[in-house]
């Protein structure tokens, strides 16, 4: 059910289908304006080496075992490897660690206290947007192996101070999951909110600003479409 797009050997997109059902039809393209001609097309399986998690030619999705150079729209329906799936979807809170700071700068600017802070504060304020709209979404926290026991173990402890249950990951991925550095974007990694479907395909990525108490307009969409008719 998961197609990945090439185009002179540069990615294109991917495409997975919502019902997780095999793709049956013909593949056609689509132009705006003017004739565009394609030459020698070809289809690959990868369902095989998919169901391992990785194949050769393309880095595997969002993994909290392992580094990946993709990020925002790359990991986007693809499948994610590590995270507890709830039946009517997850969302997924992700705190980048020191690694994936740009520069040297950033790096050293980093402190385990403040990503502690931004763990919790960011995972309250999308625990609210899901309540806000009774969406019954699981919530899961991934935070970076390297905080340490100590700072991991404080935010377990204040999490389980809060109604409803939130499951804490660690990962050990060094670069960021949502896209930064670019004019539309934020200008250093930040804390993302990752919608993630009952079958473990990654929806929707998006920058999370710690006081924000609702979910951005993407995720709000398709909550509402794996929540279904009430």
């Amino acid at each position: 059910p998961e197609v990945i797009a090439f185009i002179d050997d540069e990615w294109v997109g991917n495409y997975h289908t919502i019902d997780a059902l095999p793709i049956d039809g013909t593949i056609g393209f689509a132009t705006g304006v003017g004739a565009v001609r394609f030459s020698a097309p070809s289809v690959q399986r990868l369902d095989r080496s998919n169901a391992l998690g990785h194949h050769p030619i393309w880095p595997s999705g969002l993994n909290t075992t392992t580094n990946s150079p993709l990020l925002g729209e790359e990991l986007v329906n693809r499948r994610c490897h590590g995270i507890p799936l709830a039946d009517a979807g997850t969302l997924l809170v992700w705190i980048p660690g020191q690694e994936a700071a740009k520069d040297e700068q950033d790096r050293d600017s980093w402190d385990r206290r403040d990503a502690v802070d931004e763990a919790i504060r960011t995972t309250r304020g999308a625990a609210e947007g899901l309540n806000r709209d009774r969406f019954p979404l699981g919530l899961v926290v991934a935070i970076p192996a390297t905080l340490g026991v100590k700072e991991i173990e404080k935010v377990k402890t204040e999490l389980r101070k809060d109604p409803g249950l939130v499951f804490v990951v660690t990962h050990n991925r060094k670069t960021s999951v949502a896209a930064f550095g670019k004019a539309s974007e934020p200008g250093e990694p930040m804390p993302a909110l990752v919608l993630i479907d009952s079958r473990g395909v990654v929806r929707r990525i998006h920058s999370r600003l710690r006081w924000e108490r609702k979910l951005p307009w993407s995720l709000w969409h398709w909550s509402t479409v794996l929540r279904g008719r009430p």
